[in-house]
Parts: C-alpha cells; sequence; structure tokens
C-alpha cells in the first residue's frame, strides 16, 4: 500500500545519491532499485522539446506528465525545466517519480487521476532518501469523478465529441492501436481529459494505457494516449485521432456501439452511476456485445426497468454464456442474485430457448461459481419435463465440451430428482443424451423408478449402435445397459430364424466395438468378439475369404489375447444363411476343418446338405457335387462314426458318377439331330406327294 518516489535533477556530488556530477537521483526511496532507476531514465524524464524557440526562456518550457505499465509496477512522473545546470549550461530539469507495485493502491482512481495527487513537489527532496506516499492518495477534487464527469456534461462540445474520444480510446486498445492526441496549452486540462475519458474505461483497460503528456514527439513515444501543446506542434498527426481542444475539432472516426452506451450513461443518469455503469460495461459488452453487456449491466445496477420474463430471462442467460466463456467468474458471483432472479422468471419453450440455456448452464459451471449452474439448470428442467420436446438438443449442448461429467453441483438432489423427471418422460432418442448428463447424479437418482428408461434406452440403442459410445459405461447405470445390450445381441445371433445381415454389417464395421473393447473379462464380452470376428471375415469379397479365415487364426494362435474363431459364428463369415444355392460348400468345408464343428453347425450342414442329395445327376453340375463331397469328407473327419455323414458322402459320390459325362453329351445330342434331321425328310417327302396328288 505504498508509492516508492525517487527526484531526477542536475546534481553536485554531495547532493547526489550516487556521490556523482551532473544529471542523476537527486533523491530515492528505499524501494526504488536499479530496475526502477533504469526504467525512470530510459521512459519517464522530462525532455526539453528540439523546436523550443532559443529566444523563449527554458521556465516557460511546457512541462510533462508520464504514466506507463512496467514490468515491475506502475509509474508515474510529473517533470519541470528549471533553467540552467549546476555548470551554467541550458537544459536543466527535474522530474519526480513514483511507482506502486499493487494495482489496488491506484484503485478507485485511473492513473490519470494519480497526477492530480496532493504529494506532488517538483523540487528538490531535503535529503536523499525521499518520502513513500502511503495509499489511499489523496486527489485534488477538480480531478474526482464527479468534477470530470460535469465536465463532459456541462459543455455542449464535450458532450458531443464523448462518444467520438472513446470510440478513439477503444481504437488505441487494439492491437495494433492508434494514438490519440489531445492538444491544447493546459496541461491540467489535457490531464483531465485523459482522467475522464479514462475514468470510462474498464480499470484493466486504463492501466494498460501508457499516456504521455506534453510529448516532444508523439509518435516516437510508446504511450497510446498523448498530450500535445500547440506550440510544441512540429509534423502532420496524420495517422493518429487527434482532440484539439483550442479548435474544438476532433478526426471523424465510427463511433462504436460501446462508446455511444457509454456516452448516453453519462447524459443520462448522476456520475456515480455513470461511471460504475461504464467500467462494467466496458468489460462486459467486450466479453459479449454492446446489446447483451450494456443491457446487463442496466439490469444488474437497476438503471432500466425489465419486464420478468422473455426478455428478462435472455438478459440474464446471454451475460452468464458470455461472461463465463470469457472467464470473468467474480463478475457472475458479484451479481449471482440478479442473474438467477432474471433465469427464473422464465422456462425454456422452443429449441433454440433449450440450446441457449443448456450452453448458459455449461459455461455456469465451468466457472465453479456455487449454485450458478442450479440457477440455469432448475428452470429448464422444470419446463423440459413439463414439455421434453426439446430434451435431445439441451442434453447435447449441455455436453458439447465433454467436461459436464465433472460438474459440482451444490444441491444434487433437486437436479438430480427433475432429471429422473425429464428421463421418465422423455423421448426414447433422447435417453443416450440424458444417460451420459446423469452420471454424475448417480447417488441421488432413484435406480428402481428408472429402470422402465434403461430398458428403453437398451431396446433404442439395440437399433441405433452408433450412438453406443466408448465411455458408455459412464452413462448413468451404464454397466446394466452393457450388460443387457450384450445378452440381448447374443440372444439374436442364437436365433436361426432371424436374419442377421444387419447385425452382421454392424459388428463387422465396429459398431459394437464400445462394449466389446472395453476390457470387461465377462463371457459375453470374449463371445462377442468370437462373432465380430467372423461378422469382420464377412465383409470380405468371396475369394479373400478362405485367406482371412487362415489368416484369423493364425493371429489368434500367436496372440491368445485375440478373439478365435467359433464354429457357429460361420454364418456370418461365410453366409449368406438364407440360400443354400449361394453357400461355397468349399469355403464351409474348410471351416469345418480349421475352425472346428459344434452341435448347431452339425446341424445347419445336414440342412444345407438335404436338398443337396435330392438332385437329380442330369440337373447337376460336376463342379458343385464334388465341393458339396469335399464338405461331406471335411464332417467325417471331425464326426467320424457319423453314418449320416457317410451315408451323404455316398450318396454325393453316386450323383457324381451319374452326371452324364461330355462324351455322352455329345452323343446324345448327335443322335437328336440325325433324328431330327431323319425326321425332317420323311415329312418333306410326305408334303411332295400330297402336292402331286
Amino acid at each position: 500500500m505504498v508509492f516508492e518516489s525517487a527526484v531526477y535533477t542536475d546534481v553536485t556530488s554531495d547532493e547526489s545519491v550516487d556521490r556523482l556530477d551532473g544529471f542523476g537521483f537527486q533523491a530515492v526511496s528505499e524501494g526504488i532499485d536499479g530496475a526502477d532507476r533504469a526504467v525512470i531514465v530510459s521512459e519517464l524524464l522530462h525532455v526539453k522539446s528540439r523546436s523550443w524557440p532559443f529566444d523563449r526562456e527554458e521556465t516557460e518550457h511546457p512541462p510533462t506528465a508520464v504514466y506507463l505499465r512496467g514490468e515491475q509496477g506502475f509509474y508515474f512522473s510529473r517533470g519541470i525545466a528549471t533553467g540552467k545546470t549546476n555548470s551554467g549550461r541550458s537544459g536543466n530539469q527535474l522530474t519526480q517519480t513514483v511507482v506502486t507495485r499493487e494495482e489496488d493502491d491506484i484503485h478507485p482512481y485511473r492513473p490519470a487521476q494519480i497526477w492530480a495527487a496532493r504529494n506532488w513537489r517538483l523540487e528538490k527532496a531535503p535529503s536523499s532518501r525521499s518520502e513513500k506516499w502511503f495509499a489511499p492518495l489523496e486527489i485534488d477534487e477538480a480531478f474526482e469523478g464527479e468534477a470530470l464527469i460535469a465536465m463532459l456534461r456541462e459543455d455542449p462540445w464535450a458532450a458531443a465529441t464523448l462518444p467520438l474520444y472513446l470510440s478513439m480510446l477503444h481504437a488505441a486498445l487494439d492491437e495494433p492501436g492508434t494514438k490519440v492526441i489531445v492538444i491544447h496549452h493546459d496541461l491540467e486540462l489535457v490531464l483531465k481529459w485523459f482522467a475522464a475519458g479514462t475514468l470510462l474505461l474498464p480499470p484493466n483497460d486504463a492501466l494498460a494505457l501508457g499516456c504521455r503528456a506534453f510529448a516532444t514527439d508523439p509518435f516516437r513515444t510508446t504511450a497510446q494516449l498523448v498530450g500535445v501543446h500547440p506550440d510544441l506542434v512540429t509534423e502532420s498527426f496524420s495517422g493518429a485521432h487527434v482532440i484539439d481542444l483550442t479548435k474544438h475539432s476532433a478526426s471523424e472516426v465510427p463511433i462504436t456501439p460501446e462508446a455511444a452506451r457509454i456516452a448516453a450513461w453519462v447524459n443520462d443518469h448522476d456520475a456515480f452511476d455513470a461511471i460504475e455503469a461504464a467500467a462494467l460495461g466496458g468489460r462486459w459488452m467486450k466479453a459479449t456485445n454492446a446489446e447483451v453487456g450494456g443491457n446487463g449491466v442496466e439490469m444488474v445496477l437497476g438503471l432500466r426497468t425489465v419486464e420478468a420474463g422473455r426478455d428478462e430471462w435472455e438478459i440474464g442467460i446471454s451475460l452468464i454464456e458470455g461472461l463465463g466463456e470469457a472467464g470473468l467468474r467474480d463478475d457472475l458471483e458479484l451479481y449471482f442474485d440478479e442473474l438467477s432472479d432474471s433465469i427464473a422468471s422464465y422456462g425454456v419453450r422452443s429449441t433454440d430457448d433449450a440450446i441457449r440455456a443448456a450452453r448458459a448452464a455449461r459455461y455456469a459451471a465451468d466457472t465453479g461459481v456455487a449454485g450458478l449452474a442450479e440457477a440455469v439448470l432448475v428452470p429448464s428442467l422444470e419446463a423440459l419435463a413439463a414439455d421434453p420436446t426439446a430434451a435431445s438438443a439441451w442434453a447435447s449442448e449441455l455436453n458439447a465440451s465433454g467436461g459436464w461429467q465433472t460438474i459440482r453441483l451444490s444441491e444434487p438432489e433437486r437436479i438430480a430428482d427433475l432429471f429422473a423427471e425429464l428421463i421418465l418422460g422423455t423421448t426414447s432418442h433422447a435417453l443416450p443424451q440424458l444417460l451420459r448428463l446423469a452420471a454424475p447424479l448417480s447417488d441421488n437418482l432413484p435406480t428402481q423408478r428408472l429402470s422402465p428408461a434403461i430398458e428403453r434406452a437398451v431396446s433404442y440403442l439395440l437399433d441405433h449402435p452408433r450412438e453406443v459410445s466408448n465411455n458408455i459405461t459412464s452413462w448413468y447405470d451404464g454397466e446394466r445397459i452393457v450388460r443387457h445390450l450384450r445378452r440381448s445381441l447374443l440372444g439374436e445371433l442364437a436365433d436361426r430364424t432371424l436374419s442377421h445381415a444387419r447385425l452382421a454389417r454392424e459388428l463387422g464395421d465396429g459398431a459394437w466395438d464400445a462394449i466389446i473393447d472395453d476390457g470387461s473379462p465377462d463371457s459375453h464380452t470374449r463371445a462377442l468378439a468370437q462373432w465380430r470376428e467372423a461378422a469382420r471375415i464377412g465383409l470380405q469379397v468371396p475369394d479373400n475369404r478362405e485367406e482371412a479365415i487362415e489368416n484369423s487364426l493364425k493371429n489368434a494362435a500367436s496372440d491368445p489375447s485375440r478373439a478365435r474363431l467359433q464354429p457357429a459364428g460361420w454364418i456370418l463369415a461365410i453366409g449368406p444363411e438364407d440360400d443354400t444355392e449361394q453357400v461355397d460348400p468349399r469355403l464351409l468345408a474348410l471351416w469345418v476343418r480349421r475352425v472346428g464343428l459344434n452341435d448347431s453347425l452339425r446341424e445347419e450342414c445336414s440342412w444345407l446338405l438335404a436338398p443337396v442329395l435330392q438332385r437329380h445327376p442330369k440337373m447337376t453340375k460336376t463342379r458343385d457335387i464334388k465341393g458339396w463331397i469335399e464338405l461331406a469328407k471335411a464332417l467325417i473327419t471331425a464326426d467320424p462314426g457319423n453314418h449320416d455323414h457317410l451315408e451323404a458322402e455316398a450318396r454325393l459320390t453316386e450323383i457324381l458318377r451319374g452326371i452324364p459325362s461330355a462324351k455322352n453329351f455329345a452323343k446324345d445330342g448327335f443322335s437328336s439331330a440325325v433324328g431330327f434331321l431323319t425326321g425332317r425328310r420323311h415329312n418333306d417327302a410326305s408334303d411332295e406327294r400330297e402336292r402331286d396328288e
């Protein structure tokens, strides 16, 4: 809570802090270190302008004032020309500097108001140890907020120029900034305009805005806000924004919506309210926009009458979203009651409302402000429980960043009860998203009461496997959902009366990987992995399936963690199951030899062989029947002693032998042709006899 101080001027060795003649420090307080000295010498000293006429008294040279924010703190200086040096040379000056490490030492003022502190003494100190200044500082009344606002309001030109001036200051704070130059003979008036303008900026922006008056070269100083004495003007100010207080003129610049809003507050409200609104509004309008931030400031400060309902809710929800996204946690905490009241006045009515409310709740939760997330969630959940039409959109937005699982609620019981009501009443397609969101509330949700919703979720997911996410076990009751899904899928695969084409595609394409590759040692998980391995083979083109089977078996043999093909999986790997004409008996024979035979596959093979055994040799191709014989032999090898297989092989061999050879086919064809020609000649002779008669 202290300002360190220093005086720099022409000194004798006896006066010098460093015991050296010439320009140097005449006095420093004990907190001024070498780094501070370097900043003072390079940035804050009074400098005589090269354009100052030789025939004018040096002591008439305009004084200077500088503010800058350095690495070690906040630096202020005031300087004057003092005439001759001790050696009789011209150009002597005296600069008094103060620095504070804490911005709280400046508050509630802005840096430009510190130049009006009553502590300034532009003279040599009584000793080499200068005095510290202790905060809070006493400021000249002419630089107090009320006097500065009155200066702007009571002068019609100043009031009309204020929106332009504020727009210039906003541009100066941009990157890269445009300098603002204020012209007048009187340093105190220039500093008042510095103070008035920065008083209507957020405190952090005012602290960041470097100031210098009077500058000898406006474009060489790092300061963004520059005061220029008319007698020191040597060049054009092209490229800068200019406020000329002597001519009552200003550069034409686009007026920002934020500047217009702040200027209206200055004109419409007393000084205290205008300054408070400007400080808060500048920050909020930057985080949101002029309308949202401005309306929000007027609402929380009571500067406008807001009707309870949609309009008030719109302001509150927009503020929470914007301020939360910008990380303005302290503001949200400070105005918690006002924001909570605004949101409670209205429940969501549309999908757009639901999305807005969810986004605000998400940002509210991220801020960590106790109770703020609930303030948004409760009215939304109450409305959605009554009409869950927008529940899916709301839930999707609420977890858009994926961080909802880590929220900390101050009243989880209340939220859990509303969540349960919504989950039970919503449509099935919204359940996956809601169950994800409900996970942090698991300890407070009624398990038995929600069982019907869990069953509906399982049924929905069986038809929409792409919504089964990798973190499904982290959903509310996720373990139970996964168990139900696994059992249902295995039951469907075991039912030979069903078509498995869709399920085969889903397994092969990875749609069910989330409940297979979760590391569970469950036997159902292993069984599904085996079915999936078969389905992946089924996705191969037929000519590649033999190689795929061999590769799968090889991989499983070398890595026990890999799923091994099982006999029943043939239906997914080498089907199709509904058309025996399309079954490749050679591939099925390979499956039996390499994968194995169980009761279900034995029955399937018998069923597939049955119509083949009834074929007539003349209606059968040799290549086809050889494939079925190969299957029969594979069955005999896998199941020795089974008379059905032996009889099947015998019958197939008989059919093969009965198939006419190519020679027989040719002989039969020749005989038929001869008979046809003979019959034709006989018919032609009869026709001739008939014509002769």
